[in-house]
């Protein structure tokens, strides 16, 4: 004959069980994405490059938009197959220091793509509220399929439902989207919101 003590120890086992398996069964988040922090670097380091970095004179835009996500939380992965989509870092100290996907404007396409990180996102208009600061917006210049550059989203203004870029290769800070996309009528845009977490 079970007692109440018994049922109560079973009941509490059980339970302690469920919970553990919950624990096991639902992974930590690899980081979570703060896009003040990222736009904040990004409105930093526009205009004049973070020296901590190499700087890719004339061809920095991606690694400028990397620095971006790896300041608002981003994680570095695949360390040292720089030539994988899968792998996505920096590391100046080491030979080589960087991951394709790091520098290159279609080989972040492919890792934002192939890793769950972002969500492509339209960039046709209305822009709010699809963006938010701290997102990617890349550019296919001549509409062939292959991305040649990438920017970030540093400002939103509601107001005219346009949004601000800030990028390297040239310089740039707060941009507007529809200035670059007039001036650019030929090429073709992507966007990707980057997820608070993964």
């Amino acid at each position: 004959m079970r007692t109440k003590g018994t049922v109560r120890t079973v009941l509490v086992a059980t339970l302690l069980i469920i919970m553990a398996f919950c624990v096991v069964a639902t992974p930590a988040s690899a980081y979570n994405y703060n896009r003040y922090v990222a736009d904040n670097y990004a409105e930093t380091y526009a205009l004049n490059p973070n020296s901590a970095y190499k700087y890719f004179d004339g061809a920095d835009c991606t690694n400028f938009a990397s620095q971006v996500l790896f300041a608002g939380g981003f994680t570095e992965t695949g360390k040292y197959q720089y030539w994988s989509d899968y792998a996505w870092y920096y590391d100046w100290g080491t030979r080589p220091g960087y991951s394709n996907t790091w520098t290159i404007a279609n080989e972040l396409y492919d890792f934002l793509d192939k890793s769950g990180r972002a969500d492509r996102t339209s960039v046709d208009h209305p822009y709010y509220p699809k963006f938010q600061v701290g997102d990617i917006i890349q550019v296919d210049w001549n509409n062939d399929g292959y991305w040649d550059h990438s920017m970030v989203v540093t400002g939103i203004i509601i107001s005219d439902d346009d949004l601000l870029m800030s990028y390297h290769s040239r310089n740039i800070k707060n941009k507007r989207l529809f200035t670059i996309k007039g001036e650019n009528p030929g090429a073709h845009f992507g966007g990707w919101h980057i997820k608070n977490n993964y």
